[in-house]
């Protein structure tokens, strides 16, 4: 996923950086999910509320950053240019 996010900086259409947010922060939660559900129906582990914690952690900072109050700040900002230079 590191290297998926490292080459999206360079992509200017703030819809598809919105999208990619959004598709990491169900990620995450589904990751927390399938690892609650294996705590649960297989052997039990501390390590596994470790990672249940983090999985979630990072999807709520992930949700926030997307539906949270500056949801919209995805965006990206394009300098006014002269008709003459767009040619």
């Amino acid at each position: 996923m590191g290297w998926i996010v490292f080459h999206i900086r360079s992509v200017d259409d703030g819809r598809f950086r919105r999208s990619v947010c959004e598709a990491l922060f169900f990620c995450y939660l589904l990751q927390a999910v399938a690892v609650l559900r294996a705590q649960f129906t297989d052997r039990k582990s501390s390590i596994n509320w470790i990672a249940i914690i983090l999985l979630t952690a990072v999807g709520f900072c992930y949700g926030r950053f997307r539906f949270g109050k500056g949801g919209n700040m995805i965006k990206i900002y394009e300098l006014p240019q002269n008709n003459k230079t767009i040619r």
